[in-house]
């Protein structure tokens, strides 16, 4: 039995705390301005069955988990917080028949074996549908984020200064087929500013082909930490999806890596060195400066012949001593 002991909901943390969280955290760290969640639970063991529902079924990243025998504690963040307040919160699927198993055999008998994409009959009549209802159906259990009717990827979570974002975004219906010709709307807002109200940095639109995708590109960007909005409707719904990524600022020596003269020369004066300029040849080596700071010298008894020979005439000599008193 799990026993619940602490559960803690932070919609919004402060850059104090979040520098305090980097200082412990193994995982991933978190950026100011994100919710964050800690669960602490007992027995500890079963901190790994949370940590695997809760990053299965949301866009959640963790932070610090802890597994003891005593409890267990768990730290995940995000940016949205209705998926931090999500994570862990299962979903329940029954079937409320007997007969499920007649559904495979009657509809390869009638031909009526349809797939996920097409309304007309594939002639594919292998009387996989139960089959795949049922794996349609886990993945809706589990969360799965192919089964976001509205999708915002990039091809990578961090990038150096003067990189293009490459980002992709996809649309789907109800029944998971993909919406093409959908008006999707980029807004690019700094992390720390990424509540409703604030300014987008940058704007974009894209509209999703037949196969209900579209791809953007960003560039130009300063350092820093963004967050991708995507706001879409579909089918009268309104859909929308984020994702994060950090622009690492570089210094000027990794962008344009030449030496400097100049420089080197001052740093071989300032550390009494030398400076030579295209072929080093024979270097004047200073000798090294040895400081004694203490020593310490373990000599054995049997290093030195007559200690050795002391050292048995001793035990010679007690040994004669105790037999002549009677203890031998």
């Amino acid at each position: 039995m799990v026993e619940l002991l602490t559960y803690a909901y932070l919609d919004r943390i402060q850059p104090q705390f979040t520098a305090f969280i980097s200082t412990i955290a193994k995982g991933y760290l978190p950026l100011s301005g994100q919710a964050s969640l800690w669960v602490e639970i007992r027995p500890g063991m079963d901190i790994n069955r949370l940590t695997d529902a809760a990053l299965k079924s949301n866009d959640v990243q963790p932070g610090i988990m802890v597994v003891e025998r005593a409890a267990g504690v768990l730290e995940i963040h995000g940016n949205d917080q209705g998926a931090v307040m999500e994570a862990g919160k299962g979903r329940t699927l029954a079937l409320l028949t007997d007969t499920a198993w007649h559904w495979g055999f009657t509809a390869a008998a009638s031909g009526d074996d349809r797939s996920h994409s097409a309304p007309e009959k594939t002639g594919s009549d292998d009387g996989r549908a139960l089959q795949r209802f049922w794996e349609g159906a886990i993945r809706w259990l589990v969360r799965d984020p192919a089964l976001t009717l509205l999708h915002v990827g990039l091809d990578r979570n961090e990038y150096r200064r003067g990189q293009t974002v490459a980002a992709r975004v996809r649309t789907l219906h109800a029944d998971y087929a993909p919406a093409g010709r959908v008006e999707v709307g980029l807004d690019l807002l700094m992390a720390e500013e990424g509540q409703d109200g604030s300014k987008p940095v940058r704007n974009l639109s894209l509209t999703t082909g037949e196969d209900g995708e579209a791809h953007g590109e960003l560039a130009g960007l300063d350092p820093g930490a963004y967050r991708l909005r995507a706001r879409a409707t579909v089918d009268g719904r309104s859909l929308e999806e984020q994702a994060t990524f950090v622009l690492r600022p570089e210094g000027r020596e990794l962008d344009d890596v030449v030496s400097r003269d100049q420089v080197l020369r001052e740093i071989a004066a300032a550390t009494h060195g030398e400076f030579s300029e295209g072929s080093l040849s024979r270097p004047s080596l200073r000798p090294a400066r040895q400081v004694r700071v203490g020593s310490v010298r373990t000599i054995a008894i049997w290093a030195n012949p007559i200690m050795l020979l002391v050292a048995v005439a001793l035990l010679a000599t007690e040994w004669t001593l105790r037999r002549r008193s009677g203890h031998g």
